[in-house]
């Protein structure tokens, strides 16, 4: 998080190894043991912990480029299991309030809303607050640690679980479809939710009156982020 938005030739080298031993790295070889045990009993259900910095960039380069291998990894690794029956997805949280994001992320917010603004700042100054602001309303309703660990639940149980595998699913949909609250009782609608989009974006009393069902279409979403 201490990187966050620095550019990566401002980086040393080994900030790549910093960020990618521990979660790419450490995702394969987990895999690779995991599978091991479950193709040898014909089932199973192997999950990596990703995010939508698989999709577009996010905090820095390492970071972003760690996250869409992951989900790579699940689509190519469940090539290789289906005939096995153990099932391999990608698994993207939301805005999840961990203890670093508390300490880099949502304390410094706080600090400098208590210190009041410094009247007109300019444009600039302005658009950075508006980012901020919108960054500090996506974490301050983010989920907790605790939902990620219901929905894997959820996905161990599904008896139909193959028909997942190999794809990218959000824990926001997942509480959906089944059905999940997160341990303070709040539902989370996830990433392609119009009314959460709104909500995270500060415009609350908006979403109020947007109906839970409405959502950005997969295909808009492809094609927004599309690199071809």
């Amino acid at each position: 998080m201490k990187a966050r938005g620095v550019p990566f030739w401002k980086l040393p080298p080994t900030f790549w190894d910093e960020v990618n031993n521990v979660g790419l790295r450490n995702h394969y070889i987990c895999s690779v043991k995991a599978a091991q045990l479950m193709t040898e009993r014909k089932s199973g259900l192997i999950i990596n912990v990703s995010s939508i910095g698989g999709l577009t960039y996010l905090f820095n380069v390492p970071y972003g480029v760690g996250k869409a291998a992951c989900d790579r990894m699940a689509a190519d690794c469940a090539v290789e299991l289906k005939k096995h029956k153990v099932a391999f997805v990608s698994l993207w949280p939301g805005a999840v309030k961990t203890e670093l994001v508390k300490k880099y992320v949502l304390d410094p917010m706080e600090a400098r809303k208590k210190a009041g603004g410094s009247g007109d700042d300019g444009d600039l100054e302005r658009s950075a607050s508006r980012k901020a602001e919108v960054v500090e309303n996506m974490f301050a309703n983010g989920e907790t640690v605790e939902f990620s660990g219901k929905c894997v639940v959820a996905l161990a149980k599904d008896p139909n679980i193959m028909k997942k595998t190999g794809r990218v699913l959000l824990t926001g949909e997942l509480g959906s479809e089944y059905s999940l609250v997160d341990i303070d009782g709040r539902q989370h609608l996830g990433i392609r939710s119009v009314k959460e989009l709104l909500k995270q974006g500060g415009w609350t009393k908006t979403a109020e009156y947007i109906p839970q069902f409405l959502a950005i279409p997969r295909f808009v979403v492809n094609a927004y982020f599309g690199r071809f």
